[in-house]
């Protein structure tokens, strides 16, 4: 399976693990991170990766925390604008 980038596939970490482990694991099917270029097998236990998969997924739900909190932060009158 190919996914363009982790936040494709999962809104938090702990989903993201599952996801790939029910995909790699179970099924043995293979997943490809392309943005990321990481990819994961069910007979290759790359730890590394692993690693980088679950640091990345945090990332990603910090950055929508983050989005989250600057959109209710938002009126419709405090578009910037230029002269």
């Amino acid at each position: 399976m190919y996914v363009h980038s982790i936040d494709r596939l999962a809104r938090n970490t702990v989903d993201l693990l599952r996801l790939v482990e029910s995909i790699t694991d179970e099924r043995g099917a293979s997943i490809q991170f392309v943005k990321e270029g990481l990819r994961f097998t069910e007979d290759k236990a790359d730890h590394q990766a692993e690693l980088m998969m679950t640091m990345l997924g945090a990332f990603t739900k910090f950055e929508r925390a983050m989005n989250r909190a600057a959109s209710k932060q938002w009126t419709p009158f405090s578009i910037p604008v230029r002269s």
